[in-house]
């Protein structure tokens, strides 16, 4: 095993996934987009890596190609069904998003209940959202390092360090940033629909 500084996480290519799931349905952009919800343009930028989608874009793109969220970071193999998946430090696909790099767990489970990430937050201030994420699913987080301001539309704001949890709506707009010096990283996770 090679040590643990030279350890590469694979990116997750969201770009080539979008575009086989078009292909695999031969659909054109116009009839992709129609069924999304997403602009034609927003999914062309997509599909050519020119443009990270939101989590609420990509829960978008779930929906309207009739897959799990999981099936985004990687194939949805229902043989794994029941079984144990262990993701060591350092391993495990990521992607990038706007104001976060997800490195989600169990990404191969089909109609998994939950998304599992851990989530590097990049982003500073709520001016750096274009818009706060909303998603149909209640959300949970825990910060392991650095310190974490929570933002929600309907309930304000709350800082979170080391150990600190938030249950929270995700319906209701809401945005993560890092605050303090360093990096922070948190554990998400997101109750998907069944």
């Amino acid at each position: 095993m090679p040590p643990k500084d030279m350890v590469r996480t694979p990116e997750i290519d969201l770009a080539e996934t979008v575009r086989r799931l078009r292909a695999e349905k031969g659909w054109t952009l116009e009839e992709a987009a129609g069924r999304t919800g997403l602009s034609r343009s927003a999914l062309s930028k997509i599909e050519r890596g020119e443009m990270s989608p939101t989590f609420q874009a990509m829960q978008k793109l779930a929906r309207g190609f009739g897959i799990e969220l999981a099936g985004l970071f990687g194939p949805a193999d229902s043989s794994l069904r029941g079984r144990r998946i262990v993701v060591r430090a350092g391993e495990g696909a990521t992607t990038e998003m706007p104001n976060y790099r997800l490195r989600p767990f169990g990404g191969e489970l089909r109609n998994a209940p939950f998304l599992a990430a851990e989530v590097i937050i990049h982003a500073r201030s709520p001016n750096d959202f274009a818009d706060w994420e909303r998603h149909d699913s209640d959300d949970f987080l825990y910060v392991l390092a650095g310190r974490v301001t929570l933002f929600s539309e309907r309930d304000g704001s709350v800082e979170l360090g080391p150990g600190d949890a938030a249950y929270f709506d995700a319906r209701v707009g809401h945005a993560a940033i890092a605050t303090g010096e360093g990096e922070a990283r948190a554990l998400w996770i997101t109750a998907l629909a069944q």
